[in-house]
């Protein structure tokens, strides 16, 4: 078989047709390999035109869902006016027409002291000292001391005032229930006292005594 081949190719007749045959494969390979290009131009218009449909279809839908998102995230101006603290303005109460006063502290109201006195037994009654300071110191007067006087024929009671304060001896001579005859002003500072209380024979006569 080989050698019957060579033969005819050594055939001018066939080498015509051989070289015939040769340049029709020639023909359809550059036919064939120049139809690939072609193809896959159409194949990607094919896929442009589907896709430029589909969105032309979908663009509503596209575009109502980005207005949401954008919609739904705040924006840079509300996010810094949540976080900042919100300014706090000073209100002005004082009335129109009026100039600020600078008031001063309170000045501390002095305590009222309470009247201090002595009692002293006149006439020589036991007793009657300790009944009379019980008496007073109900009432919110501060006896200071009680004893006897020097001598026991003081015949009525007397209030001794020791400051000269007509006030505080006046309330003591209301509260004995004796008259303002029997207050006298006999100034004594050394004894630190209001008044002294002298019991006399008297003395059944005095509120704190009477039955």
């Amino acid at each position: 078989m080989a050698k019957r081949t060579r033969k005819n190719l050594s055939n001018p007749a066939v080498k015509r047709m051989t070289q015939k045959q040769r340049s029709g494969s020639g023909k359809n390979r550059s036919t064939n390999s120049g139809g690939s290009p072609v193809f896959s131009l159409l194949i990607f218009l094919l896929i442009c035109g589907i896709t430029t449909i589909l969105l032309y279809a979908n663009w509503d839908m596209l575009t109502n869902f980005g207005n949401e998102v954008v919609g739904n995230e705040p924006s840079l101006e509300s996010q810094l006016t949540e976080s900042d603290p919100p300014a706090i303005e000073e209100e002005n109460n004082q009335p129109a027409g009026q100039t600020e006063v600078n008031s001063e502290p309170p000045q501390p109201q002095p305590v009222t002291r309470r009247i201090q006195v002595e009692i002293l037994n006149g006439c020589g009654v036991s007793g009657l000292a300790k009944r009379l300071t019980d008496y007073l110191r109900a009432r919110g007067i501060d006896v200071v001391s009680s004893g006897n006087f020097r001598h026991f024929n003081m015949a009525n009671s007397e209030v001794l005032d020791r400051t000269g304060n007509n006030e505080r001896s006046t309330k003591l001579a209301e509260i004995l229930g004796i008259g303002s005859e029997q207050v006298r002003v006999q100034k004594d500072s050394n004894l630190q006292l209001d008044a002294t209380i002298i019991l006399g024979a008297d003395y059944r006569n005095l509120t704190p005594f009477r039955r």
